[in-house]
């Protein structure tokens, strides 16, 4: 199970290989992450959003769903799907911002500062765009090693 880390791994094949080598025959990788869609390097919101996370000391590594599709397959993976749930992640993230902008603000800005707290609504905007332009994909994935 992988929830939302694969997209931290810089180089995944080798990531895709080792876990269809320690699998059971028959056993399954599931979880979910994000992913580029078709339009993420030219769309601003999704440029400004990663380079918010990398002046923040975050790394990720994002792919559009058909290299990792592909990918597992090269790796050996059966019965490979990826299922979209960017609208709901959308949804949360927009309930996310309305926390952030009223019931924890004050704690936030408490404990990060004011710079601290402009930084988490910016980048949770930011997301939220790329999010509805389509540029940023949340999908759920399973795979299956053969048996």
């Amino acid at each position: 199970m992988c929830r939302d880390m694969l997209c931290h791994i810089e180089d995944k094949p080798p990531f895709y290989e080792e876990i269809f080598r320690v699998l059971n025959p028959g056993g399954h990788l599931i979880g979910s992450d994000w992913f580029l869609g078709s339009n993420a390097l030219s769309t601003d919101d999704y440029k400004i959003w990663h380079e918010n996370l990398k002046k923040a000391g975050l790394d990720f590594f994002f792919t559009e769903p058909k290299e990792t599709i592909a990918a597992y397959s090269r790796s050996g993976f059966e019965n490979i799907k990826l299922t979209d749930n960017t609208g709901w992640i959308f949804e949360e993230s927009n309930r996310h911002l309305e926390i952030v902008h009223s019931t924890s603000r004050e704690a936030l800005i408490s404990a990060l500062g004011d710079d601290g707290y402009k930084n988490i609504i910016e980048r949770t905007e930011h997301r939220a765009a790329a999010l509805a332009s389509g540029a940023l994909l949340h999908m759920n994935f399973q795979a299956q090693k053969p048996v």
